[in-house]
């Protein structure tokens, strides 16, 4: 992360994500999907302090994401290969976030972003047949979170989202994220 005297900052993040799930249908899990992701991501902001310990952040973020994902076989005996995707995400919002008394860094807060994938649709093989997918469209997302210091080096974040399809195709649904950051 890179912070200016005014409080501009730009935060890079390259990470390693690993997939392990199930797909259901209406009745019963008939297939575990795996993946690997490798993403990089820019976030752009600036603090605004307002009152009483408030501060609002308006913020932006690019994420290239390159996910690769196993092919599948179903419970009969169905193959599907989803093939790579390579999605490119932009992220525009706010962080609305409040120093707790006495501490120096300790800070719930609140976001909300809208966000989009700028990706055409994707091609699925389904026992060898190619489809086209639908595009995936934008979301609403909403955060509720806390971050602060263990020490000058260490610290600590947990946030639970929430997502809501704005149109087009894609997913609604909760995350939790909690991570250590150790600064050298």
């Amino acid at each position: 992360t890179l912070i200016n005297v005014n409080d501009y900052y730009i935060d890079g993040v390259l990470s390693y994500g690993l997939y392990n799930g199930h797909i259901y249908n209406n009745r019963e899990k008939i297939s575990r999907v795996k993946a690997d992701s490798f993403d990089l991501s820019i976030e752009f902001g600036k603090r605004f302090d307002l009152v009483n310990s408030l501060e609002i952040e308006p913020q932006v973020q690019l994420i290239s994401r390159n996910l690769y994902i196993n092919k599948v076989v179903d419970d009969n005996d169905l193959s599907v290969d989803i093939n790579n995707q390579h999605p490119i995400i932009g992220r525009a919002g706010f962080k609305l976030s409040y120093l707790v008394p006495g501490t120096e860094s300790w800070k719930p807060y609140f976001r909300a972003d809208v966000i989009n994938d700028f990706s055409n649709s994707k091609n699925v093989k389904i026992e060898g047949v190619s489809f086209k997918t639908g595009k995936n469209g934008g979301k609403f997302n909403t955060v509720i979170g806390a971050s602060g210091m263990l020490s000058p080096d260490l610290s600590l974040y947990g946030e639970l989202s929430s997502y809501q399809r704005i149109n087009g195709f894609g997913f609604d649904g909760q995350d939790f994220n909690i991570g250590i950051r150790y600064s050298f």
